[in-house]
């Protein structure tokens, strides 16, 4: 089983009013990927992997980290067949709501996002779950549109189901060489349109007509278009959920949201144009799994 990435970084010595669960390990399990937090000392270290088939694997990998003989705090779709693998009394099953509501409370706790006393929490893996975040944690909702939306039809559309690739290309593309503005409706003189909103999608693959020849569309174009309907639509989903709860901040977390500078800025626009603060925390991927570990 193949590790795609290790980091770590050291905890603030200053934050002593939280006990440090040294020997406590964060496992979030999720369709795609598996994230691991565990402590060594006052250094956090992170470990992520795509999930295997058998959960043999992951116990492989905590052998190889010398981190076997712990207690472990298992969150995401996919823990449960590690969890009846593992000893009764050696983990716990919590869940992905509540550990990605932690997973952001610690991270305030130690400086790494700026504290609230309320926000809401967007996790954006494979689909998409909106987390109210204030006295209590409340599963407010969520979206079939996420990561894995994203590479199924990359797939069906550009042939590319690499998601690092997939990315990195629609970095370089338009929407709307493919979608229609809503300048692209309205004249430009009609005054029943404002300048701001003239510049919004109205209709995505809207270009796409019975005179387009298929075989020359850009697949970055494609790509970016895409990437524009899950932002679009989650983010308008999100920002009325935020209107509703009174809720002036929005963090957005999770694998689907890392290194993807289309996404972000689609929901740092809209949360602009909505009033709403939209957050990135370093280490997005990670949230749930740091969640774990502190539950």
């Amino acid at each position: 089983m193949k590790v795609i990435e290790e980091k770590s970084f050291v905890l603030k010595e200053d934050k002593k009013d939280w006990s440090l669960p040294s020997q406590s390990i964060g496992l979030d399990m999720g369709n795609s990927l598996t994230k691991i937090a565990y402590l060594e000392e006052e250094r956090l270290n992170l470990v992520s992997l795509y999930t295997p088939s058998r959960s043999e694997e992951i116990v492989d990998i905590l052998r190889q980290k010398g981190i076997l003989n712990k207690t472990y705090n298992l969150t995401g779709g996919k823990a449960y067949s590690l969890h009846i693998q593992l000893e009764k009394d050696q983990s716990t099953l919590i869940s992905e709501f509540e550990a990605n509501a932690q997973g952001i409370r610690v991270l305030m706790h130690y400086g790494h996002i700026k504290a609230l006393d309320k926000c809401m929490v967007v996790s954006f893996g494979t689909g998409t779950s909106v987390v109210l975040n204030d006295a209590e944690v409340r599963h407010l909702g969520g979206s079939a549109l996420g990561g894995g939306f994203f590479l199924g039809l990359s797939r069906l559309l550009t042939g590319i189901f690499d998601f690092n690739k997939a990315i990195k290309l629609a970095q370089s593309g338009n929407q709307f060489n493919l979608d229609l503005k809503v300048a692209d409706i309205y004249e430009e003189h009609d005054p029943r349109v404002n300048p701001l909103f003239r510049e919004l999608n109205a209709a995505s693959f809207g270009k796409i007509d019975l005179d387009r020849n298929l075989e020359q569309l850009s697949k970055a174009d494609i790509l970016n278009s895409i990437l524009a309907i899950i932002g679009e639509n989650v983010g308008i989903i999100v920002t009325k959920m935020a209107e509703i709860h009174n809720i002036s901040k929005i963090i957005f977390c999770g694998g689907f949201i890392k290194k993807n500078k289309v996404l972000k800025r689609i929901l740092s626009m809209l949360c602009t144009y909505n009033q709403k603060k939209a957050i990135f925390p370093r280490n997005p991927e990670y949230v749930g799994a740091i969640g774990a570990l502190f539950s």
